[in-house]
């Protein structure tokens, strides 16, 4: 696989990730290195990548005038609730606080921290919840905007699925709605929209569209990527089921390569699964069919 990685050219897009594991970093694996080479950008996050990885990432980054993002998923410690902003509240947003000056300090100004990736599905916010429950979560929400943008003052900031779009299996049929964890009223330098059903193109095209036309001011469109791994079906119901190691037709990586870089061109795309997660192994072959789509 590495001689096929060698080969391939790099992408235009800036790609980022989920969090690549801490052993590829340190020390850093002849697949990651190609992988920064192709995409132009790495992912870090706190809690997954101590002071060696960090600064074995800006080297790589440094080497091949890639890009970092910044992985974090607040208010995911605590069974909290959306009123709650009492002592287990602050101790998590501290200890987000803490992550990211570390991330700051061990950085530098070395590379540019371009994008913060915030996944945070904890709460709801359905159209007949009260005023009070939904100023909660957005007050959440913009405090940690906030922090991102006090640390790392020129990185945009973006929320998983806010503004995506989803299509539902109901009594009455099939329809479109609202990925209900966010209002859109909250703060976010972006929307994004998760393309995980690449055996379903003709969904991927309407989710992404939906997505987009919902833009305001001066949000970019972002998307979140599988390979090698998906949704049986994008419908949300009883028939929809993830699956980790989803070896589908490798011409339908490529046609998302094309679609995605040639056609949609995001402002950045996101890979979840992580590159070369041992419980995807397919990821590296859908990666290099969709690089092929990407520069044809």
């Amino acid at each position: 696989m590495i001689r096929e990685l060698k080969a391939l050219a790099s992408l235009q897009t800036t790609h980022y990730s989920f969090p690549i594991a801490h052993n590829l970093l340190d020390p850093i694996s002849l697949e990651v290195r190609e992988y920064v080479r192709i995409t132009r950008g790495l992912s870090l996050h706190p809690a997954y990548h101590n002071e060696q990885c960090v600064r074995n990432a800006v080297e790589l980054c440094q080497e091949f005038d890639a890009t970092l993002a910044i992985n974090y998923s607040p208010y995911h410690m605590y069974q909290t609730t959306a009123a709650d902003f009492g002592e287990s509240y602050f101790d998590e947003l501290q200890r987000m606080a803490y992550g990211l000056f570390d991330l700051r300090e061990w950085i530098g100004n070395a590379v540019p921290v371009k994008m913060i990736l915030l996944e945070c599905e904890r709460y709801w916010v359905w159209p007949q919840d009260t005023d009070e429950h939904k100023a909660n979560v957005i007050l959440k929400y913009n405090i940690v905007y906030d922090l991102c943008k006090a640390v790392f003052l020129d990185a945009t900031v973006e929320w998983y699925k806010r503004g995506h779009r989803r299509l539902r299996e109901g009594s009455t049929g099939q329809y479109w709605e609202r990925y209900c964890r966010f209002t859109e009223e909250e703060r976010g330098d972006h929307r994004s929209c998760e393309l995980y059903a690449w055996t379903h193109p003709d969904l991927m095209w309407e989710t992404w569209r939906r997505m987009v036309a919902g833009l305001k001011g001066d949000e970019t469109a972002n998307a979140w990527v599988s390979l090698g791994a998906g949704w049986t079906t994008p419908v949300v119901g009883d028939d929809t089921k993830w699956i980790m190691n989803y070896d589908y037709r490798l011409a339908q990586s490529r046609f998302a390569g094309y679609l995605l870089n040639q056609v949609w061109k995001p402002n950045a795309v996101v890979f979840y699964p992580a590159p070369f997660d041992h419980r995807t192994p397919h990821w590296t072959k859908h990666f290099i069919e969709y690089v092929k789509g990407a520069t044809a």
